[in-house]
């Protein structure tokens, strides 16, 4: 879904309450996977649904942001202007921000990796 949205940034993503047949079926195979996994059910309908609305989240996010070709100096400049000391440290070791897909792989790492720890 997120790849289908980025494929159309410029069209808004509309989200949609209907429940349909596959939802639900994916639903269904989603919890199984958990619950199987050792996970109790309400711990895995959280995980699920926490996954999807990271999704949905970032997603939106994505498609909203403007992306500019000098966004890093832009951000370098602001943590410049206003000293922000954590941010600065960052640059100083030479941390970029992440590309989307890096971003958004690393994020759901954490936080599956965060439900794991509720088994």
């Amino acid at each position: 879904m997120r790849f289908e949205s980025k494929a159309h940034a410029r069209i808004p993503l509309l989200a949609s309450a209907d429940v349909s047949k596959g939802a639900v079926l994916s639903l269904d195979l989603a919890l199984g996977v958990l619950v199987d996994a050792g996970f109790n059910y309400q711990t895995a309908l959280i995980g699920i649904m926490t996954v999807v609305n990271y999704t949905l989240g970032f997603t939106f996010e994505e498609q909203a942001s403007i992306k500019r070709d000098d966004d890093v100096a832009y951000l370098r400049e602001l943590i410049t202007a206003n000293h922000l000391r954590y941010l600065s440290a960052a640059f100083e070791e030479n941390m970029t921000p992440p590309d989307s897909d890096t971003e958004f792989e690393a994020s759901l790492r954490l936080i599956i990796a965060g439900l794991g720890l509720q088994r």
